[in-house]
C-alpha cells in the first residue's frame, strides 16, 4: 500500500541522508516520479476520470478553504524540494524550517 511504500522510503532516506546529498537521491527516484506521471495519465489508475472541466470546478468550489489547504501544501512541497536541490546547507536549512512551520 502507499503508507508502506511511504515508511520504506522514509526508512531508506534517513540511512542514506548525512552520507548522500538530497540533490543525488532526487535525481535518482526522478525517473520513478516520471514513470508513475506516465501511467498515471495513460489511465492506470481505478478511478473514473471526472466527466468535464465543470464538474472538477465544481468540486473544487464546494469545499474552497480544503481545495486551497491542498494547493498551499503542494506549494510548500515543491519549494521544499527545490530547496533542498539547489540551494546551499545553511539557507536550505533556514527555508526549509520557515517553509514547515508556515505549513
Amino acid at each position: 500500500s502507499v503508507q508502506l511504500g511511504a515508511l520504506l522510503a522514509s526508512l531508506l532516506l534517513m540511512a542514506f541522508i548525512d552520507d548522500v546529498l538530497p540533490r543525488h537521491l532526487i535525481f535518482c527516484m526522478f525517473p520513478f516520479t516520471m514513470l508513475a506521471a506516465w501511467r498515471t495519465a495513460a489511465g492506470d489508475l481505478p478511478e473514473e476520470p471526472a466527466r468535464s472541466w465543470t464538474s472538477l470546478r465544481a468540486k473544487a468550489l464546494s469545499e474552497p478553504h480544503l481545495f486551497q489547504l491542498a494547493m498551499f501544501m503542494a506549494l510548500g512541497s515543491l519549494v521544499l524540494a527545490a530547496v533542498a536541490t539547489f540551494q546551499t546547507p545553511k539557507l536550505r536549512f533556514f527555508l526549509v524550517v520557515s517553509i514547515s512551520s508556515c505549513l
